[in-house]
């Protein structure tokens, strides 16, 4: 178990402190300053493992600070706020409607600069919709979805932000989910607008590099139809996106340096997940979904019928006779559940039966995360499978959601103990 240090801090007039977290700073006396939300007394601010956050002391303050293993503080002679962001901020605030696509690298700034300019847009009136495009590292929804958030008040980190919907996605990674990333981002916007909002931010993931990557930030760009398109470069690692918005008419592209960003390496941002997880599943409990009675989605399971007796008996001919469990037949595929995974393989098994196989063993499913939806196809939050009844249709999974009509599969597996990741699908799941 980590100690937490607990302090007693005095902050002159003016006094800056970056503080990497985990920390929890609340005031006692005067007032702080974190991404333009001001902290008074009795009001406290959480900082994150992983991530980073300036205080400014507005006047003479007093505050307890509480730190855990990893964070660090450092006393900072300017602000932290790096150069040219007031004056994006200004120019988003001459926009009726602002519409602001946030391109960057990881661990770019992307999320803080993205906070910063909500802040900035709730100061001058505005009701602002953040929607977070990175299925691994969101602040504001579970991970695996595109998350909506909205701000109506200052905040001091995206996290604080009234979490309004999310589209499930099903993985961490955009990489191959590129026509699940556009749906959801399109969906999100069209639900900020349902929402009232009047200023959208787009923060888009750091997946910056391949063809996949260029049609996935073109396509957002063509959705959004940002009046302002932000570029966080540390060199010139964007501007393969950035040209293709060159002779686009009312869009302004503006260009700015990475600031102080804390550097994440892949077990702190697996962390970081893990955290998020935890939140979504703090009241989760076991419920029972009958396959008959909900749509199953991103699987060959629900979408066909149970293999005939004759398919079975192939089956059992190539992969043992006490082998298989369940087997169900779709126009595009076909599901084989079995008890031990045979020596054959699924391409020759496929080729047998002239389609797509795949070959699960009993139980692998246990640990898969999965999104829970209602007939209008809203999200109403993650859960994670703890059994299957092939044969029953009976799947049982640990969720705070109590009812759902369509239960989509992702390609996650996270441990049952501590929602912890364990591994990952790659195609069909089930």
């Amino acid at each position: 178990m980590s100690m937490i240090e607990r302090r007693k801090v005095e902050l002159r007039k003016g006094q800056i402190l970056r503080i990497d977290g985990p920390a929890f700073i609340r005031v006692y006396k005067g007032r702080l300053k974190i991404f333009g939300k001001e902290v008074i007394p009795r009001e406290y601010v959480i900082i994150p493992r992983a991530k980073s956050g300036s205080v400014e002391a507005l006047e003479d303050t007093v505050a307890e600070l509480r730190i855990g293993e990893g964070s660090a503080i450092d006393e900072l002679k300017v602000s932290f706020i790096p150069p040219g962001w007031e004056s994006l901020a200004s120019m988003a605030k001459l926009y009726q409607e602002p519409r602001i696509l946030v391109l960057g690298g990881v661990d770019s700034g992307k999320t803080v600069l993205c906070t910063y300019l909500a802040n900035a847009l709730v100061e001058a009136g505005h009701k602002v919709a953040v929607i977070d495009e990175d299925v691994g590292q969101s602040e504001i929804g579970p991970p695996t979805t595109i998350s909506l958030g909205l701000v109506e008040q200052p905040i001091p980190s995206l996290k604080e932000s009234e979490f309004k919907d999310a589209y499930f996605v099903g993985s961490t990674s955009p990489a191959g989910y590129s026509a699940r990333i556009l749906a959801g981002v399109e969906k999100m916007i069209r639900r900020a607008r349902e929402l009232g909002a009047t200023s959208i931010i787009l923060n888009t993931s750091g997946f910056i590099h391949g063809w996949e990557a260029r049609e996935i930030k073109l396509v957002l760009s063509s959705i959004l139809s940002p009046n302002i398109i932000v570029a966080i470069e540390k060199t010139q690692e964007i501007e393969h996106f950035l040209g293709q918005f060159r002779r686009v008419s009312g869009v302004e592209v503006v260009r700015l340096p990475v600031g102080y960003v804390r550097v994440r390496d892949r077990s702190e941002r697996k962390r970081f997940r893990e955290s998020m997880y935890r939140k979504f599943m703090e009241n989760a409990r076991k419920r029972v979904f009958n396959r008959k009675e909900v749509a199953l989605r991103y699987s060959i399971y629900g979408s066909g019928v149970e293999g005939s007796e004759e398919l079975y008996e192939a089956a059992r001919k190539m992969l043992g006779e006490d082998n298989v469990e369940y087997i169900e037949d779709a126009a595009d595929g076909m599901l084989i559940v079995v008890h031990h995974i045979p020596r054959v393989s699924e391409e020759e098994v496929g080729k047998k039966f002239a389609k797509l196989v795949i070959i699960r063993q009993a139980g692998t499913e246990r640990g898969l995360i999965v999104g829970l939806a209602d007939s209008s196809e809203r999200f109403l939050g993650i859960g994670v499978v703890d059994n299957i009844d092939f044969r029953r249709g009976r799947i049982t999974i640990w969720t705070e959601v109590e009812r759902a009509d369509i239960i989509y599969f992702g390609q996650v597996r996270l441990s049952l103990e501590r929602w912890e990741e364990q591994g990952r699908f790659d195609g069909f799941p089930l």
